[in-house]
């Protein structure tokens, strides 16, 4: 595991993971999204398993394993402190690799562009839009909503830097997320006579001009096949009906 990947899951831990010392040393990262549990319990040399809910569940056992998290802030019962030190002890060409498992574990980017990260510890939320104001020049706001504290900003304008600063040529980091930065980089727009679908954990789509229907595994693999049909300079997003 390297420094930039122990940095990553540990914003995962903090987003959606636990440390447990009694009855038995553990800490456990669970999430709905086995692509990053797959990634992540590579790194970390762990199996992972599905839990009956249907999300996804990598653990640790050990006092040493467990230790070493918890030193680096999964203290036990967390989610309740409300101190930025788990970010100050991180060094500074490391917290782009927390922010990225931060925003993976809790955080939220919409199709119009308002990144957010919501959680309870207001502290480290305003240390890290501080520290995301400097690496984009964008203001970010932590607001009370909802019984937690939510950081959020609109981010079309800056969207290249905000990705050049969250993601990095072989980063890990979770696929589904960073597509919709992607798109929104593209500025997408809607093909007409197109027609898209999602079903079964797959994205359909039917191209009448060429009579036939194709399954891939992401919307941007729809997107990049249209874009070679069309021959267009512009980037589209198909439609969805």
């Amino acid at each position: 595991m390297t420094e930039k990947e122990k940095y990553y899951i540990l914003g995962l831990l903090y987003a959606d993971g636990c440390s447990i010392i009694s009855p038995r040393w553990k800490v456990i990262l669970k999430m709905k999204d086995e692509q990053i549990i797959a990634d992540v319990s590579k790194v970390l040399g762990a199996n992972y398993r599905k839990c009956k809910e249907g999300a996804f569940e990598v653990s640790l056992y050990g006092k040493e394993k467990t230790e070493l998290w918890i030193d680096l802030g999964i203290v036990p019962r967390k989610t309740y402190l409300d101190s930025p030190e788990i970010f100050d002890k991180i060094p500074d060409e490391y917290k782009r690799d927390f922010v990225r498992g931060l925003f993976d574990g809790d955080g939220c980017i919409s199709k119009r562009g308002v990144l957010s990260i919501t959680g309870l510890n207001k502290s480290l939320l305003n240390r890290v839009s501080v520290w995301l104001e400097k690496e984009t020049g964008k203001t970010f706001h932590v607001k009370n909503e909802n019984n937690a504290f939510r950081l959020k900003a609109g981010i079309i304008k800056v969207v290249d830097k905000v990705i050049g600063t969250l993601y990095y040529i072989g980063c890990i980091h979770l696929f589904r997320k960073k597509n919709i930065f992607l798109e929104i980089k593209n500025n997408l727009k809607p093909i007409k006579g197109y027609s898209f679908h999602r079903s079964s954990g797959r994205y359909r789509i039917t191209l009448g001009s060429l009579r036939e229907t194709r399954y891939f595994n992401t919307e941007l693999e729809c997107i990049e096949f249209i874009k070679e049909h069309v021959n267009e300079s512009t980037s589209y997003r198909p439609v969805i009906v």
